[in-house]
């Protein structure tokens, strides 16, 4: 893991920009004390849903996953457009880990009692329980880290202090921390970010950590499949689709941060892939599962989520150096990287083989 980082710096930094928070937790009858994070369910508890009827409540997906265990939480995000329907897609959070995992297994496309004929999907959710902590002295060990923070931050689980490959002895100026659930990582970023907080006499710099991948995995199994992230491929453009087009068909999902048609070269034909980043991963995760559903410009289009930005995706994002693999909901297979705007849906065959990371979102 996270061979790719700088041997004696700290890995560039993005600052969050539209993030969305975890979804609010309402009480259960056990009423948990809301300001304490090790009174709500641990990391690992909620799950994704999707597919679900415009018209479902709350209270009936409670109902329906609670046959597997307690939920702690059910919140569905509402349309915009008609605060009387949702978006088709929310997240249960349940007490347990075990109960969430057994939803994953038992509770996937099948159907809502009050809705026969709809067949709710269930991923798992990627809570923001993972910090990035940087800005360490080069010579300052796990043992020694762990002892800083451990009396400063509530629902500490793990601390990965990364070190160099050239000097064992030296670390690379940065570590990720585990935390018990998302809550205990909000309080512990913000006990980091205090202008008085020191690590060996430095101040440090701590932001929220998200699931990133170098690249498809070698294991190439469903259980492999990447995370969601905000950033979308769309393959198979239909001629003279630009931005517009592709800022308006996806639109539905939630709010678009950007969109990205490569401009082709002359006498090269048009693009036929794009790249669409939502504010919201939840919103990104719709749109892959909507799939087939979804049309750019009156033609079906291949959706998947981005597993590595291209070399110039915070600028101008033009994949001249070739762009990231991807991964389909639909088909269950991985696209490969391109090789520039001429190499069409989603460039090779064949993505790379990478390594999974967490990086600073």
């Amino acid at each position: 893991m996270y061979d790719d980082a700088p041997e004696t710096s700290e890995p560039a930094k993005e600052p969050a920009s539209g993030a969305a928070e975890e979804p609010s937790a309402a009480p259960t009858a056990a009423q948990p004390d809301e300001g304490d994070p090790l009174s709500l369910p641990p990391h690992g508890a909620d799950v994704f849903v999707g597919g679900v009827p415009r018209t479902a409540t709350s209270d009936q997906i409670r109902d329906w996953a609670s046959k597997i265990g307690e939920v702690h939480s059910v919140t569905l995000v509402p349309d915009v457009t008609d605060p009387t329907q949702n978006r088709g897609y929310g997240f249960v959070v349940f007490t347990t880990r075990d109960a969430a995992t057994a939803a994953l297994a038992q509770l996937h496309s099948t159907e809502l009692p009050d809705h026969p004929g709809f067949k709710v999907r269930v991923q798992p959710s990627q809570s923001k329980h993972r910090l990035f902590l940087g800005g360490l002295p080069n010579s300052l060990t796990q043992a020694e880290l762990r002892a800083v923070l451990e009396p400063a931050l509530r629902g500490l689980e793990g601390v990965e202090l990364m070190m160099s490959r050239e000097n064992p002895e030296s670390n690379r100026g940065f570590a990720f921390l585990d935390m018990y659930n998302a809550a205990a990582a909000k309080a512990a970023r913000a006990v980091l970010s205090a202008p008085d907080f020191r690590v060996g006499g430095r101040g440090v710099t701590v932001d929220f950590a998200e699931p990133s991948a170098r690249g498809p995995g070698a294991d190439r199994s469903a259980a492999a499949k990447p995370a969601p992230s905000r950033n979308v491929f769309v393959g198979g453009l239909p001629a003279g689709a630009g931005e517009d087009a592709l800022r308006e068909a996806f639109a539905r999902f939630g709010a678009v941060d950007r969109v990205h048609v490569p401009r082709p070269r002359d006498g090269e034909p048009a693009s036929k892939f794009g790249f669409v980043t939502f504010a919201e991963r939840e919103a990104a995760t719709a749109a892959v599962e909507a799939g087939d559903e979804v049309e750019v410009a009156g033609e079906h289009v291949t959706i998947g989520y981005m597993m590595q930005p291209g070399p110039s995706w915070g600028g101008n994002m033009m994949m001249m150096g070739g762009g990231g693999g991807y991964y389909t909901t639909q088909q269950g297979a991985w696209g490969g990287g391109g090789g520039g705007p001429q190499r069409g849906d989603g460039g090779g065959a064949r993505g790379g083989r990478g390594q999974s990371r967490y990086r600073p979102y």
